[in-house]
């Protein structure tokens, strides 16, 4: 789609996924997906056209009213391309308190999407939250996981959970699924924000309803971090990118304690000053092998052989200071701010569940020093 087109009308390339007021700032921000050429119309091998979004979104049109009889227009201060594809945020200042907006174009065309505003909370009210995106299945057992990281102090869950739009092919496998796919969802069917959503009650999990527009960049992850990212700002000293496969190990000895440590106290010792983010090691501990399983393998650390089962990092950051987040790192942190420290692997570092059918081979390779096993068992 050429950018003419795009400037008049952006049904199929734009897709809000809410709008969050930062009063402190005075401003708007909305995350959204900016595809130049919709996932379901792209041919095969077909070039993406090089067209931005700060080359088309100008800014935001706001109301109090659903019918948009009287409007106030605001020019956006930024519009920020996060991963692509699809991937932005648009800032738009005001410091009126307005319950809907729209997305314009610089053409004066308004997006159809009538987005309801949210204001974040600026009172702070816990140590950590955890943000996890998408979430897919309840297994190994979300129970366990929940448990295990409110034992541990956190203070808040955000469990993001994609659904598609009417128009999308459904092609999610059954054992991938977490509830049954909404279907019919779609901006002509009412105003659009992230919806609380109940699959059980708990009561630090908020559930968010999202709906990405296509499975291009899984599920609009990078969107729903800095979504999450934002929220955490002011309330919270500390946020989590996790998995509900992923749980983390604290050594407390490494603070000269005997004892368990709380997750607050071992992140207020090991966050160096004006650091805006820790970078734990993941390693897999695979279910359905030997000696592993889920309510057993939580309190087994001790690897034996490192380099084979080590995997990619996640990330726990100072959302205050922390401009935007990928998914396993930080990218942008405020002036003066150092971005990142990799916690020594002797201190923390996260346990993932990976999947494998019983007897599977490669079970041989994953073996724990305190099982109990023989070497190669």
């Amino acid at each position: 789609m050429a950018l003419q087109d795009l400037l008049e009308d952006t049904s199929r390339a734009v897709d809000i996924y809410s709008a969050l007021r930062d009063p402190i700032k005075g401003s708007v921000r909305l995350y959204l997906e900016f595809f130049p050429v919709h996932p379901d119309n792209k041919k095969e091998d077909e070039p993406k056209p090089e067209v931005w979004a700060w080359e088309v979104l100008k800014g935001c049109v706001f109301s109090d009213h659903r019918n948009f009889s009287q409007t106030m227009e605001v020019p956006a201060s930024k519009v920020q391309q996060m991963a692509r594809p699809g991937n932005v945020w648009m800032e738009c200042p005001t410091e009126e308190d307005s319950t809907f907006v729209k997305a314009q174009t610089f053409s004066g065309h308004l997006h159809a999407q009538i987005v309801r505003v949210e204001t974040i909370s600026t009172e702070r009210t816990g140590a950590i939250s955890a943000c996890v995106a998408p979430l897919f299945s309840q297994r190994p057992d979300i129970h366990l996981w929940l448990h295990h990281y409110t034992q541990l102090g956190v203070n808040k869950f955000y469990m993001y959970v994609p659904r598609l739009h009417y128009h999308e092919p459904h092609t999610y496998e059954a054992s991938h699924e977490v509830w049954e796919t909404v279907r019919g969802f779609n901006f002509r069917h009412g105003e659009t924000h992230t919806d609380p959503f109940h699959p059980f009650e708990h009561p630090l999990a908020e559930w968010r309803y999202y709906s990405p527009s296509n499975r291009e960049g899984y599920f609009g992850q990078v969107l729903a971090y800095n979504e999450c990212l934002m929220r955490s700002r002011y309330s919270y000293d500390y946020v989590m990118f996790l998995d509900v496969d992923e749980f983390i190990y604290l050594n407390a000895t490494t603070m000269g304690r005997k004892g368990p440590v709380s997750l607050p106290s071992f992140l207020r010792h090991t966050f160096p000053r004006r650091t805006a983010s820790l970078e734990l090691v993941t390693y897999a501990y695979p279910k359905n092998c030997p000696a592993s399983t889920v309510s057993a393998f939580a309190e087994r650390h001790k690897l034996r052989d490192r380099d084979i089962i080590k995997h990619h990092v996640k990330v726990v950051a100072r959302p205050k200071h922390v401009q935007e987040v990928f998914v396993h790192f930080v990218i942008a942190v405020d002036e003066g701010w150092q971005e990142k420290l990799r916690v020594k692997e002797e201190a923390a570092f996260l346990k993932h569940i990976i999947w494998f059918p019983p007897f599977y081979t490669n079970c041989r390779a994953y073996v724990y020093e305190d099982t109990g096993l023989s070497p190669g068992e």
